[in-house]
């Protein structure tokens, strides 16, 4: 998960420490968000598809 955020490494530079620690926790905490949206749309989809094939 920490290789993920070197993505956001731009923005987590941009205030002027290297990494700073308040940055990497945001950046690990939008990350955890990200995939947790993704598993409940994933979630949500094959629901309405299992519905949709019972009708």
């Amino acid at each position: 998960m920490l290789k993920s955020s070197y993505k956001y490494s731009d923005a987590i530079n941009a205030k002027g420490k290297e990494f700073s620690t308040q940055s990497q926790l945001i950046s690990l905490i939008f990350d955890q968000h990200k995939m947790l949206l993704i598993n409940a749309v994933s979630n949500i989809t094959n629901n309405n598809n299992k519905n949709s094939v019972k009708e």
